[in-house]
């Protein structure tokens, strides 16, 4: 038998982002809001990050985590596979 290793996996990024919106508005925490608490001067990626047209950067996606009070493992969504 096989393990798997955690190289086998990878984000899913349209996933993932849809989980990090779901979150966000179960928190009950809106675009703009988001926008004022991380102190970003347009709400234009924080939309963007919901679409995961971009996906956040590890930065991004670290403020969110915090901010939503959740684990990076809760908000975001693994698939089997490589990134080759």
């Amino acid at each position: 038998m096989t393990q798997k290793c955690c190289y086998d996996r990878v984000i899913d990024k349209e996933a993932s982002a849809e989980n990090l919106k779901k979150i966000r508005q179960g928190k009950g925490l809106s675009v703009k809001k988001v926008q004022y608490l991380l102190g970003r001067k347009s709400n234009c990626s924080i939309y963007k990050w919901d679409n995961a047209h971009p996906f956040p950067e590890t930065r991004n996606l670290a403020n969110l985590v915090m901010l939503y009070n959740v684990r990076f493992s809760d908000a975001l969504v693994f698939v089997e596979g490589d990134l080759g």
